[in-house]
């Protein structure tokens, strides 16, 4: 789940526990595996003098991988048990929400008649009995090329096979009351409107999206509006939406970076607190961060504008 230039992301929920009810607003951050995450948000809580500020982590990328051998499936597990412990269990005893990214191939997905249940419903066991019950996102990232120069697929037909799996993925987790959600980019698969038809099939599917909303443009309300519009008209609530946003560096550290332009997400101190308040006016409840060190090293939250902080914590805390 790597950010490259424009990279956007589509993140969506199969399953939701009492923790995520959509009337509970979440601030989630993506972010690296480390077992500092924690020292990370306490620090942008600082900077938001002392409020709270993200209740949700998505541990990026691939901590587990659907490992394929001809049509068998197994799980690979990027690190020991014990180390996805001492990731989880600080911030689970914070009271926060935890997911794992999974990895499958595009062969996993494209080029089999059915989703892997057994190897899924063997992570959802792992996860209830050895990882205090946290959450996966699916980490899926194919492009037009792969779809369809190499398995001879439409947008459309490939959305539905991605489906397919996804729909599966959501089963298995539901078995062991796993949260279980998905993310996927703007290139050509998943796109709206091809995605929001899970609903017909899952309509538990809270859809989570963070496309578009990464860097800042002037359409970006507009998007928001045309995008809660497309997928109510496919079965998902306004509340469960979320919009995601870019960290932005302070000046001093963009210097440090001046060849990396995609550091910057177009963000400033009056356009991300417009952003945020008209989310919350509209009735959104979600909004999720991606840290912009996430490829280029472990940064410390006062790296980025305090103002970022501040805004989270006013929208997360209803005050906006």
């Amino acid at each position: 789940m790597r950010f490259l230039g424009c990279k956007v992301l589509l993140l969506a929920a199969a399953l939701l526990t009492s923790a995520f009810a959509a009337d509970s607003r979440r601030v989630a951050i993506y972010t690296g595996m480390s077992d500092n995450v924690l020292d990370y948000i306490k620090e942008a809580e600082q900077s938001a003098g002392n409020q709270s500020v993200i209740n949700t982590v998505y541990f990026c990328c691939s901590a587990f991988t659907l490992s394929q051998d001809s049509n068998n499936f197994t799980i690979r597990e990027g690190f020991s048990i014990d180390k996805y412990r001492s990731y989880a269990k600080p911030l689970l005893d914070a009271g926060m929400d935890v997911f794992w990214t999974i990895k499958i191939s595009n062969a996993g997905v494209f080029n089999v008649s059915s989703p892997p249940m057994a190897a899924l419903t063997s992570l959802a066991k792992m996860l209830k009995d050895e990882l205090f019950g946290t959450g996966i996102i699916m980490d899926f990232e194919p492009g037009y090329e792969d779809y369809h120069r190499t398995y001879k697929m439409s947008p459309v037909e490939a959305a539905n096979k991605y489906s397919s799996y996804l729909i599966g993925q959501a089963v298995a987790m539901k078995q062991y009351g796993i949260p279980s959600t998905f993310d996927s980019g703007n290139w050509g698969i998943i796109n709206i409107p091809e995605f929001p038809q899970l609903a017909v099939n899952e309509p538990s599917f809270p859809l989570l999206t963070t496309m578009g909303t990464y860097h800042y443009t002037n359409t970006s309300q507009q998007y928001v509006l045309d995008l809660a519009t497309t997928a109510q008209g496919k079965g998902y609530s306004k509340e469960s939406l979320d919009f995601g946003i870019g960290t932005t560096l302070k000046p001093e550290w963009m210097a440090k970076y001046p060849n990396r332009k995609w550091l910057n997400f177009n963000w400033t101190a009056s356009t991300f607190r417009g952003f945020a308040t008209f989310l919350s006016d509209q009735g959104f409840e979600r909004m999720s961060f991606w840290r912009n060190d996430i490829d280029e090293g472990s940064w410390p939250a006062s790296a980025s504008e305090p103002w970022m902080w501040n805004v989270a914590s006013d929208f997360l805390n209803n005050k906006l």
